[in-house]
C-alpha cells in the first residue's frame, strides 16, 4: 500500500491550480480540494482591482450585483443591420466548422477569427468592439485581448429539435468553480419558442456551507462532467428565482456563469441566431 507522503508527491498539483473544472484525483477530491479551489478563485477574484472605464460603471456594477445584464440597441441601426446581413450570408453558405446534437437540437459554431474579414467586415470587427471589450476587461478585472485568444467570439446557430431527447444545458447548471463571463448578442428576437437563457440572479455570490458542501460531494461522483448540475431545492434553499431572458434583437445579454443557468427547451422547428462570446482564463 502507497504511503501517505507517496500519494502527496505523486499528485496532480498543476491540476488543482489550473482551470481545469475538476481535478481527476479520487485522493485530492477526498480530502476536499474542490472546495478549496472554489474558495482561492473566489478570493482571488474579488481581491482584485480594476480601474472600469466610467462609461460603463453603471453596468459593471449591476453585473456585480445579478450576475448578468442586458444591453439593449448594443449596435447602432445600420451596423447591425450590416452584421445581421453578413451572418445570414453566412448561414446560407453552409460553411461551419462545427455542428452537433444536443439532444434533440443541433447547434452550429463559427468562429470570427477564422472568417475572411474583406466578406465579413463587421462581424469581424467585433474582436475590437470597444464597448464590448471593456464591459469584459471590467468583468474580469484584466485587459483582454481577443486576438491572443482571451476572447471567444462565434457565430452560433441554434435549430430546436423535437425535444425527445433531452438537451444537457437545458438543466440548471453551473459552468465552473470560478467567475467567468459570456454574452450572447441576439441577431433574432428571443422568444420561448426558440430556446431562450435563464438564469438565478444572486446565484454567483451565494457560497454558504450549503455550496461546499454540494460541490465537494459532486466532486466525488464517477463519471461526471466539470459542470455540476443544480436541483431546484438548491435554488429553494437560497431563497432566489430563476429569470427567463425574453428580449428583442440586437440585446447583448452578458452573465457569469458561475451562477446557476440554463438554455430552455424551445418548440420544434424554430431557430435563434445569436453572436456567442466567452472569456476564460485560469483564475490563477
Amino acid at each position: 500500500m502507497m504511503s501517505l507522503s507517496s500519494k502527496i508527491k505523486s499528485l496532480p498539483i498543476a491540476k488543482v491550480f489550473s482551470k481545469d473544472k475538476l481535478v481527476a484525483s479520487p485522493f485530492l477530491n477526498k480530502i476536499g480540494i474542490q472546495p478549496f479551489r472554489l474558495w482561492l478563485a473566489n478570493k482571488r477574484y474579488h481581491d482584485k482591482q480594476y480601474l472600469v472605464d466610467s462609461s460603463v460603471v453603471n453596468q459593471v456594477d449591476q453585473l456585480m450585483k445579478d450576475g448578468i445584464i442586458l444591453v439593449e440597441n448594443f449596435m447602432s441601426d445600420s451596423e447591425f443591420a450590416a452584421i445581421t446581413k453578413e451572418c445570414r450570408s453566412f448561414i446560407d453558405s453552409d460553411s461551419f466548422e462545427t455542428s452537433k446534437k444536443v439532444g434533440s437540437n443541433t447547434i452550429y459554431n463559427q468562429s470570427i477569427e477564422n472568417m475572411d474579414k474583406t466578406v465579413y467586415p463587421t462581424t469581424t470587427g467585433l474582436l475590437n468592439h470597444p464597448l464590448l471589450l471593456k464591459l469584459f476587461s471590467a468583468a474580469d478585472k484584466r485587459e483582454l485581448d481577443p486576438t491572443k485568444g482571451d476572447i471567444i467570439i462565434l457565430i452560433q446557430y441554434l435549430v430546436q429539435g423535437d425535444g425527445e431527447d433531452l438537451d444537457i444545458e437545458s438543466e440548471l447548471h453551473v459552468d465552473t468553480f470560478f467567475n467567468t463571463y459570456k454574452a450572447w448578442l441576439y441577431l433574432d428576437d428571443v422568444r420561448l419558442e426558440n430556446g431562450p437563457f435563464s438564469y438565478v440572479k444572486g446565484s454567483h455570490t451565494n457560497l454558504n456551507k450549503d455550496r461546499y458542501n454540494n460541490v465537494y460531494h459532486y466532486s466525488l461522483q464517477k463519471d461526471v462532467s466539470g459542470s455540476r448540475r443544480v436541483s431546484k431545492n438548491e435554488v429553494d434553499d437560497l431563497g432566489l428565482q430563476e429569470t427567463t431572458v425574453l428580449c428583442k434583437k440586437n440585446t447583448l445579454a452578458m452573465a457569469n456563469t458561475f451562477g446557476f443557468h440554463r438554455r430552455l427547451q424551445g418548440v420544434n422547428g424554430n431557430d435563434r441566431l445569436t453572436i456567442a462570446i466567452t472569456a476564460k482564463r485560469s483564475p490563477f
